[in-house]
């Protein structure tokens, strides 16, 4: 008996110092976003600091069998796999409460997290671009506009240099760069919901941190433990290396709803593989009625013959469509319709990306290719914009051959929530899948900053290492490409030129494009060693 306790105590002991490393870790990421949040609302520090950490207990409560237990085996190779786990997220954990300060109080520029390239000679590629610009001020503006029943809310006049400025302009100042409106009228629905905690401009802008942030380590921690089961495995490292990344600190310091619908749409595809149509249907229906690229996730569920969770989709997506004409009724949509779309068409909406040169350097989209290569002296004497538009319907037709192909064969050889629970080695497959299209979507689109663009470049690069063996071989290309696509532009390094900036991010798409297409052709998934 006694060998009996000293076997159960020897075996407890470590599964209760990996899930408390675990909940520290994962606490450390999510608890910074979650304290300025409760700041924001006037509470004191030491009353927001007691409800931080009630609500990390409480979601660990509810999350507690996603957290690991054990080491997946007993080897010297997964403690040093779990330390690298606890470092990275310190690190990561460390950079995110340093901007948490800036995200609570915008004035205070000592905390904005303003990586700095080196000198170009280029005035537009030094300008000092996070001092002020914000993407989450044009949600909120539009969303007042239209609830005040603005005639045209993609009209120009009527953010940032407004001739009739909302109460948000003139709560927001010179503080911040009110940005441009740009997408579909559902999209209106998510950021009418948050104007109803409150009306403060700045106060919404720190939850809406705190909902990105929260938002990315429930998905994944969440994708962990689909992958990886109760044990600590490798596939744990995404978590960190995501929000340590200086690109995705860059994007969530903008606020731009684009890191937010990576993370929703590739939760929804979690939810409905594992039956949950209403809630993943609700979520991935959101994302591709209001940013449209998502629907490539809905196109790959017709091919792949999942019914449900296509229905459900697209149910979801009338239904947001309906909310909108009642929240707002219909002039948001007359004016998509007569003004947004033939801007969109025609490339108008998005002209700045190719002819102003920072906008060109940082755009990971296929259309900005032949630009990129005029720019570099390689595209002989073809003119860049009507090659762009030949590109980019060649792509598309591409890109929806990708969506059927992966579909098909999804339907005829993986397991799904309506033909049984897949394998771990399907659950990879599909994972990666997933990833890999949802990446080749959003480069359809004819502007996609190289900031909030490289962000599930970075989750899918940090995906395969956690299915990649053990061999330097395998690892090392994809530790260079991580590295790659986290640095800012204008680059730290590099001889003192703008066409070395166009050059790398060129190469970063073409890397991209052929990991992607690669790994969506693939018939059997990346295995673990």
């Amino acid at each position: 008996m006694e060998n009996a306790r000293t076997d159960i105590h020897g075996a407890s002991a470590p599964s209760m110092r990996v899930r408390a490393g675990m909940f520290i870790a994962c606490a450390a990421l999510a608890g910074p976003s979650l304290f300025v949040a409760l700041l924001a609302l006037g509470l004191a520090k030491a009353v927001a600091g007691a409800g931080t950490a009630a609500l990390l207990f409480l979601v660990a409560i509810l999350m507690r069998s996603m957290l690991p237990s054990t080491l997946s085996r007993s080897s010297n190779s997964q403690r040093v796999l779990l330390v690298l786990f606890l470092v990275l997220s310190g690190a990561a954990a460390y950079r995110l409460g340093h901007m948490s300060v800036y995200m609570l109080d915008a004035t205070n520029k000592d905390f904005v997290f303003n990586p700095m390239g080196r000198e170009l000679p280029d005035e537009v590629m030094n300008k000092p671009f996070f001092l002020k610009h914000n993407c989450f001020t044009c949600y909120i503006v539009a969303a007042h506009l239209a609830g005040e029943g603005c005639e045209n809310i993609y009209s120009q006049d009527f953010y940032r240099d407004a001739k009739t400025p909302t109460p948000i302009h003139q709560t927001i100042g010179d503080v911040l760069n009110i940005d441009r409106y740009q997408y579909p009228p559902p999209f209106l629905v998510l950021p009418k919901a948050l104007m109803m905690l409150g009306h403060d401009f700045f106060q919404l802008r720190t939850f809406w941190f705190a909902i990105n942030i929260v938002m990315f380590c429930i998905t994944a921690i969440a994708y962990a433990n689909w992958l990886g089961g109760p044990r600590f495995s490798a596939h744990w490292l995404p978590l960190p290396m995501v929000l340590l990344a200086t690109t995705t600190l860059s994007a969530i310091e903008i606020g731009n709803v684009h890191f937010l619908i990576i993370t929703l749409s590739l939760l929804s595809m979690l939810l409905l593989e594992q039956g949950r149509y209403v809630s993943g249907g609700a979520v991935l229906g959101y994302c591709a009625a209001g940013k449209i690229f998502p629907g490539v996730l809905l196109a790959y569920l017709v091919f792949a013959r999942r019914w449900k969770a296509a229905a459900a989709t697209g149910l979801a997506m009338i239904g947001y469509v309906l909310i909108t004409l009642a929240i707002f009724g219909t002039k948001p949509f007359s004016a998509f319709v007569e003004s947004q779309l033939p801007r969109l068409a025609s490339g108008e909406a998005f002209s700045f990306a190719f002819e102003v040169l920072r906008p060109l350097a940082l755009n990971l989209s296929v259309m900005g290719i032949p630009h990129r290569l005029s720019k570099l002296g390689l595209l002989g004497g073809l003119d860049p914009a009507a090659t762009a538009k030949i590109m980019i319907w060649v792509f598309t037709l591409i890109l929806l051959a990708l969506v059927a192909a992966a579909g098909t064969r999804s339907a005829k050889t993986s397991g799904s929530a309506e033909a049984g629970e897949p394998s771990p080695a399907n659950r990879r497959h599909l994972v990666l899948i997933w990833f890999a299209l949802l990446t080749l979507g959003q480069m359809r689109s004819p502007f996609l900053p190289w900031g909030y663009g490289n962000v599930i470049n970075l989750w899918l690069i940090s995906t395969l290492l956690a299915m990649t063996g053990g061999s330097i071989i395998r690892i090392l290309p994809l530790v260079v490409l991580w590295a790659v696509c986290q640095f800012a532009i204008p680059l730290p390094f590099g001889p003192p030129t703008v066409m070395f900036d166009l050059a790398y991010v060129l190469v970063v798409v073409v890397a991209m494009l052929v990991l992607c297409i690669t790994l969506t052709l693939r018939r059997s998934p990346i295995l673990d060693s």
